[in-house]
């Protein structure tokens, strides 16, 4: 990973991610930004890195980027729905400029549990998929 922290860190945006919770049936829960409207899904960024797939990997057509979301321990929300404890690393934005360009060593120091108090669940349920805010056709939390 030390060659990623070095040369390929990206901010993948989100305005929600999902875990799910135990299963036959599952339940899906869709977690976001603290927010006093129920529908507002304020966008945030999870830290990420990126790669190029080798061409004869690529679908015809792909350009070959790929990414995946850096995770770490799971904050005090999170945690009890996540079955091994761990959450993507969601980054405060005074933080998007390090983890892009800093050291290593300033981007590993990022690599914490974002703060459960400025974090929500934004929906919840069984076989719940998708998280759509109402104007935009989903069910209300």
């Amino acid at each position: 990973m030390e060659r990623q922290l070095l040369h390929r860190r990206c901010l993948v945006p989100a305005t929600s991610f999902n875990e799910t919770k135990g299963k036959k049936p599952a339940e899906d829960f869709w977690f976001g930004m603290a927010a006093d409207n129920a529908d507002a899904r304020p966008i945030f960024a999870i830290a990420g890195l990126w790669r190029i797939e080798r061409e004869e990997l690529r679908g015809e057509g792909e350009t070959g980027l790929r990414h995946t979301m850096v995770t770490t321990a799971a904050n005090d929300l999170v945690r009890p729905i996540h079955a091994k404890g761990r959450m993507p690393v969601v980054l405060d934005p005074a933080d998007y400029k390090i983890w892009l360009t800093g050291s290593p060593e300033q981007a590993r120091a990022l690599l914490r549990p974002f703060s459960s108090t400025q974090m929500r669940i934004v929906r919840h349920g069984i076989n719940e998929k998708r998280d759509l805010p109402t104007k935009f056709g989903g069910q209300t939390p």
